[in-house]
């Protein structure tokens, strides 16, 4: 042992084990041996192995901790119990120190001692030692517990000397009730807010979701969300997004405008474009049944021989689209000329069709009947009745 002290005179001494060279003292009894083995470097840290010191030359009581105290008795007993009783003192002291030696030994290396140790120390160094000397007992959960507890100050000016919300949100993970929390989710805010400045007039709507699901911390929700609707109340920012979804949201926040056909038309031919341009069979050519060139409209029916809702849509110079129950039939009017038309049913495991139509002459009426058939693939497809 680097250094020890008398447990009746505090002088310093080499071992704990062995007489005191300034009073003579050796320990007589176990208690007496806890105490002086407890009283070294390998127990104590160096400023409180003083402060026991200091106690004890002024002759006052020590107080350690008791379950230190007991963990030591118990490991000099376990020791002793396995060795020869003393016939003298002289023998006794021999003895004495043997039992102390493998007593020491082994109150050293339990879980419990070390962990003591750390504890009595208590810095993130010796927890950390601990733990990879311990790394599954619960004392390891304890330790790192107090390491958590001990970093905390580091942690945080880090964090805050940063101006990084990454860093800060870090913080509050590790620390959701630390000392510093109000402070950190006050400082999330401000610079989350700093966020949605360059973000006020933005014509992007991917970019102020981005701002919303990246910053959650904001006040400034309401105002972002509150920029996306007027987005889609401006049509030309409408028509440079041509996408389905913000026609069809233009249209429900303006059902009175002008120009709605044009929307309408505009959404059935990007709907049969996107179907399209998915996987789909080749849809049959629809059949004339009569004609009449001086009309510029074709009549066309529509009969749905399919179990499911039949969804067509005609892409072209009257776009349109028209939905059929299962084994109902429908009728629409087109102008003629050449169609796109996509086919479509509620069933997630029947495939979409899409052919070409041209419907020249007035008066033209087209009867075709869909109906599901299967292949070897189980796949479901639409056949057009001859």
């Amino acid at each position: 042992m680097a250094r020890a002290i008398c447990f009746k005179c505090s002088d310093n001494k080499p071992s704990a084990l062995g007489a005191c060279p300034r009073c003579g003292t050796y320990p007589t009894s176990d208690d007496e041996l806890a105490l002086s083995m407890m009283l070294s470097e390998d127990v104590l840290p160096a400023d409180q192995l003083d402060h026991a010191a200091n106690l004890i030359h002024s002759g006052q009581r020590i107080t350690l901790p008791l379950e230190l105290q007991t963990t030591l008795l118990t490991a000099i007993r376990t020791a002793r119990s396995s060795a020869p009783q003393p016939t003298n003192p002289a023998a006794w002291k021999w003895e004495a120190g043997i039992v102390a030696a493998v007593a020491f030994v082994l109150f050293l290396f339990q879980p419990w001692t070390q962990y003591r140790w750390a504890a009595l120390q208590d810095t993130v160094p010796a927890y950390e030692s601990f733990i990879r000397n311990h790394p599954s007992t619960d004392y390891a959960d304890s330790a790192r517990e107090r390491i958590r507890i001990l970093r905390e100050d580091s942690v945080w000016r880090a964090a805050q000397l940063s101006d990084d919300i990454h860093k800060l949100r870090d913080y509050l993970k590790v620390y959701p009730d630390g000392k510093y929390t109000a402070e950190a989710k006050t400082q999330c805010v401000d610079l989350a807010d700093q966020q949605w400045k360059p973000l006020t007039k933005s014509r992007s709507e991917s970019a102020i979701r981005q701002f919303i699901e990246n910053y959650p911390e904001t006040t400034r929700i309401k105002d972002a969300e509150k920029r996306i609707q007027q987005l889609y109340n401006d049509f030309t920012w409408v028509q440079e997004q041509d996408t389905v979804q913000a026609y069809k949201r233009y249209l429900e926040r303006n059902p009175q405008v002008a120009n709605r056909a044009a929307i309408e038309k505009k959404i059935i031919d990007l709907e049969v474009a996107a179907i399209a341009a998915g996987d789909h069979g080749v849809l049959p050519k629809a059949q004339p049944i009569s004609s009449d060139s001086r009309s510029p409209y074709a009549e066309v029916r529509v009969e749905n021989g399919t179990g499911y809702e039949l969804t067509v849509r005609y892409s072209g110079p009257d776009s349109q689209k028209i939905v059929i129950p299962a084994s109902a039939t429908k009728s629409l009017s087109l102008r003629v000329g050449t169609y796109t038309v996509a086919a479509t049913v509620s069933a997630a495991n029947v495939r979409n069709y899409v052919g070409t139509d041209t419907m020249p002459g007035g008066g033209y009426e087209s009867r075709f009947y869909i109906e599901t058939s299967f292949s070897p693939s189980f796949r479901t497809g639409f056949k057009k009745r001859k």
